[in-house]
């Protein structure tokens, strides 16, 4: 079993309208969690503005991709000031099987409000939910293949922060199965 912990969500949500606004993990992070026997989360909320009602809930695909076929609930209250909120999800959860790949969504309800949270987890995994085959990459190098596609993510704001002539370069055992590094 492998430990690990990792930020992986940080938005600013609004809700000018009244209608409701939201965004959702990263797709990296979707079958990692997913395969993971026991999650912590801890979400951080901060630059509230007005009385938001905060929603956090576990969204289940077994599609590839985003497609809400389950959802849990994390969390779910108003939030009037900057807090700290701790949830816990096990794959063993008898109401909430566990499915394919697991997405975290963050939604923030009430007109003219705001809010910044970030979401980190802990978790012990991975626990198979289905075959894999003997090619499929080590926990270690899928994990490190989830923090760079997350990276990615946020390229276009660390190209600006980078020190000029900075690698960006990833090494290949990242992203290709690992039993052809590990011989």
């Amino acid at each position: 079993m492998r430990l690990f912990n990792a930020e992986i969500f940080d938005e600013h949500l609004e809700d000018p309208a009244g209608a409701g606004s939201g965004a959702i993990s990263s797709v990296a992070w979707a079958c990692l969690l997913a395969r993971a026997e026991t999650l912590r989360f801890t979400f951080l909320v901060d630059g509230v503005t007005g009385s938001p009602t905060l929603v956090v809930a576990l969204i289940g695909s077994n599609a590839d991709g985003y497609y809400q076929e389950t959802e849990k609930y994390l969390y779910q209250n108003t939030v009037s000031s900057s807090t700290t909120i701790a949830a816990t999800y096990s794959s063993t959860d008898v109401t909430y099987p566990p499915p394919r790949h697991l997405f975290v969504e963050a939604l923030v309800f009430g007109a003219g409000t705001k809010l910044h949270i970030k979401v980190w987890v802990c978790g012990r995994g991975p626990q198979l939910l289905e075959p894999i085959p003997i090619t499929t990459a080590t926990f270690a190098n899928q994990y490190a293949a989830a923090r760079m596609i997350d990276d990615e993510d946020h390229l276009a704001g660390r190209k600006q922060v980078l020190k000029q002539g900075a690698s960006l370069f990833y090494p290949p055992e990242l992203i290709l199965p690992s039993q052809k590094w590990e011989r």
